[in-house]
């Protein structure tokens, strides 16, 4: 049987007049000791995946060009108010108004009912959305001066199945669920569309913050068990004010020091909220 039901997740902003200081920064300062580390890695952390920067031409290139760890909170309703947290990395070269760019989903937090029904991406699904990165490029500011201008850049959907795109012999992607009428955990098999009509604006050279205007379409093609069916069955709302802030990642982020940020780095020395 498959449902179709709109959730709240997916990518990022649409902003007017944003104020940096409302926002948290998110990379972490207190990063010495993974520093001393070998490759960054505390202990009983995996390693850091060796993921060498793009091999993108930066000749010209002005100082709003790098690598940005993005942070979005998607509002969402499901009888009561809930919170999607997605997580990103950017790298963007800029001459001028053009801009070329690659935005990469790290990780995303679902909307949860505590107590009722939870999802999570398993380590898996991981590995595949940070798999997909978006490509795309032109002119998405709207002045040459970067700090105050409108950034509205075309970011490709992202699609995840009907197919067994994750390999684990499933239909779709699997999703891990956890619900009050189940016993243990539940998969959930779905194929999912993600898309963001995207607008921000440049705070300074190290921030783009606005609003969120995001989408995730599902199709639930099945669950390991028959328990999860009322809560597959929910449809959760997207809501108004959801907002994102994306910051300059810092040097000592690069834990592994091969001059890339990764997203397995971003999430490593990322300050949860």
């Amino acid at each position: 049987m498959v449902m179709r039901r709109p959730w709240a997740a997916a990518l990022l902003l649409t902003a007017c007049g944003p104020d940096a200081a409302e926002y948290a920064y998110l990379r972490t300062e207190r990063v010495e000791a993974a520093e001393g580390e070998g490759e960054g890695e505390g202990e009983g952390e995996a390693p850091i995946p060796d993921e060498p920067l793009e091999d993108w031409d930066v000749e010209g290139a002005d100082p709003l060009s790098g690598i940005f760890a993005v942070e979005t909170v998607v509002k969402a309703k499901l009888v009561i108010d809930l919170e999607a947290r997605l997580v990103h990395r950017l790298r963007l070269v800029r001459r001028g108004r053009h801009v070329r760019q690659r935005f990469t989903l790290c990780d995303v937090e679902l909307p949860s009912m505590i107590g009722v029904a939870e999802l999570t991406i398993p380590p898996l699904l991981r590995a595949l959305i940070q798999s997909i990165p978006a490509d795309s490029e032109g002119d998405f500011l709207s002045s040459e001066a970067p700090v105050g201008a409108v950034y509205a850049p075309d970011i490709p959907d992202v699609a995840l199945g009907p197919d067994d795109d994750d390999g684990d012999g499933r239909p779709g992607v699997t999703v891990t669920a956890s619900a009050v009428l189940c016993e243990d955990d539940v998969e959930v098999y779905a194929a999912l569309r993600i898309a963001a009509g995207v607008t921000g604006e440049v705070v300074d050279a190290d921030t783009i913050a606005g609003e969120a205007e995001p989408t995730l379409e599902q199709e639930i093609l099945g669950w390991s068990d028959e328990c999860i069916s009322p809560a597959a069955a929910l449809e959760v709302e997207n809501m108004p004010g959801s907002t994102f802030v994306a910051r300059r990642v810092s040097p000592a982020q690069d834990l592994d020091g091969n001059g890339n940020v990764s997203c397995a780095e971003i999430l490593r020395t990322r300050e949860t909220p």
